[in-house]
């Protein structure tokens, strides 16, 4: 049981996804699915996709080193500024990461904390992939 005063879950508000994965990016699934992401291992304007049981999130990372990125999705219909704590699960804790099956656990700018339900996929889309794609249209 949380005990976590700020602690926010994700659960769905309502029948309305204000972020569909179609309007975060056209050619998402193109990209590589992966399993598990350490985000001191991405570059600054990469993104990561993240599919939970109840929202998609769009992550762009600001700062690898310290896990500072800007998310979308769920509760936020627009870019706010975050730092990923890491994925979690009933007896693992993987900091500084992002992994299937885990729930995502981040801190707002604000100091509230957000956990998400459990990732079901996640893809990382390199920095300046998407305007690649835009140019290649």
């Amino acid at each position: 049981m949380e005990t976590h005063s700020n602690l926010l879950d994700d659960t769905p508000r309502g029948r309305h996804d204000p972020v569909s994965s179609q309007a975060i990016l056209a050619t998402w699934s193109d990209y590589s699915w992966q399993e598990f992401v350490s985000v001191n291992q991405l570059a600054p304007f990469d993104r990561i996709v993240v599919t939970t049981r109840n929202h998609v999130y769009e992550i762009v990372v600001t700062s690898p080193d310290n896990g500072e990125v800007l998310v979308r999705g769920g509760a936020f219909p627009t870019f706010v500024l975050a730092t990923i704590v890491g994925s979690r699960g009933r007896a693992t804790i993987e900091l500084g990461a992002v992994a299937v099956g885990l729930r995502l656990e981040l801190e707002m700018h604000t100091g509230r904390w957000i956990v998400t339900s459990p990732i079901d996929a996640l893809a990382v889309i390199p920095a300046g992939a998407i305007h690649r794609d835009a140019v290649a249209s």
